[in-house]
């Protein structure tokens, strides 16, 4: 059911929760208005949190706020790409991945309809102001690396943070930006407020997404957590994977129409058309075991290092920065 949170006033309040619980309550942190992180919500609706003697409150943060609050204690675990894992450790910050729930990217690079006509290509780019999510972010890295691909440097274009969903539609939709990186649930609302946004590559396919990466499993959304945390409760840790796992394997048995059912309310659009095509796409990209592929995060780390100067200085211990033991426990 959905409920307020706890967390200091600063941060986004918490949207839902399973009430009730006996056991030890859980703060998960998410990214604001995105579908993507569904797993986290279906483990939730489908009560398998609460199964477990838990009592998890899911938090929605727009932009870096996410990561601050797990950082600053508020929250006790995050549902995020694992490349922020990586990025943390080239800062000396300790986190750990321990489920892997998608494993494609899931934004998009589009064009404002006012310059559809005139950018047609990333090369096009040159000169254009761009959105991202937050600089640094995965998206970030995303931009920076196509546009090196297409010839562009950073300085040839100009890069903004504009948040996630409604606030990154609004900027493309009102003209506040030439193009921007925007993740498929929030690319539908927008694509029917906008019909005449231009999209110039488009990676949540398994194949695309290893085209852009070079990685062939990419392990994009993770439940991770503080080491310090994980080491302090292993039995909750190993609980949440536990639920986690269910939600995959339910994933896996149903269709994205019966998904879309199971979905808070906030998280659905009025298009049933356009959700289910982005469900599909998240279906198709979602891990079959939550485990973490042992070659993805030395390629992950490739790629954040393009762009990511402590992340290539850094030494990185890839072995500490996931865990595949919550899974297996799980999976047996």
């Amino acid at each position: 059911m959905i409920r307020r949170g706890d967390l200091p006033a600063l941060l986004t309040p918490a949207l839902t929760g399973c009430k009730g619980s006996p056991g030890k309550t859980v703060h998960i942190a998410v990214s604001t208005g995105l579908v993507e992180p569904y797993l986290a919500y279906l483990a939730d609706v489908l009560g398998y949190f609460r199964e477990e003697e838990l009592d998890v409150v899911i938090h929605e943060f727009a932009g870096s706020r996410m990561m601050e609050s797990l950082l600053g204690g508020t929250s006790d675990a995050v549902y995020n790409s694992f490349s922020m894992v990586l990025i943390l450790a080239g800062d000396a910050r300790r986190v750990r991945s321990i489920f892997v729930g998608l494993e494609t990217l899931s934004a998009l690079l589009v064009v404002s309809g006012h310059k559809a006509g005139k950018i047609q290509r990333v090369e096009d780019l040159r000169g254009a102001t761009i959105g991202v999510t937050t600089f640094g972010s995965p998206q970030h890295q995303a931009l920076e690396i196509l546009l090196g691909r297409h010839g562009l440097r950073a300085n040839d274009v100009s890069v903004v943070a504009y948040g996630t969903g409604p606030a990154a539609i609004a900027s493309l939709q009102h003209r506040k930006v030439d193009a921007g990186m925007i993740n498929g649930s929030a690319f539908q609302i927008l694509k029917r407020r906008a019909p005449e946004v231009r999209v110039l590559v488009d990676p949540r396919t398994r194949r695309a997404t290893t085209e852009l990466t070079g990685v062939e499993r990419w392990p994009n959304f993770c439940l991770s957590a503080k080491v310090d945390w994980l080491e302090q409760n292993p039995a909750v840790a190993r609980k949440l994977t536990k639920a986690m796992v269910r939600a995959l394997r339910w994933s896996h048995s149903y269709t994205a129409e019966e998904l879309r059912e199971k979905l808070p309310a906030h998280l659905r659009t009025d298009n049933v058309a356009s959700d289910i095509e982005t469900l599909r796409y998240l279906l198709e990209g979602t891990s079959n075991d939550g485990r973490m592929p042992a070659e993805s995060p030395a390629g992950v780390r490739r790629y954040v290092a393009l762009t990511n100067e402590n992340v290539r200085n850094a030494h990185i211990d890839l072995t500490a920065t996931y865990t595949n033991k919550f899974v297996d426990e799980a999976n047996r």
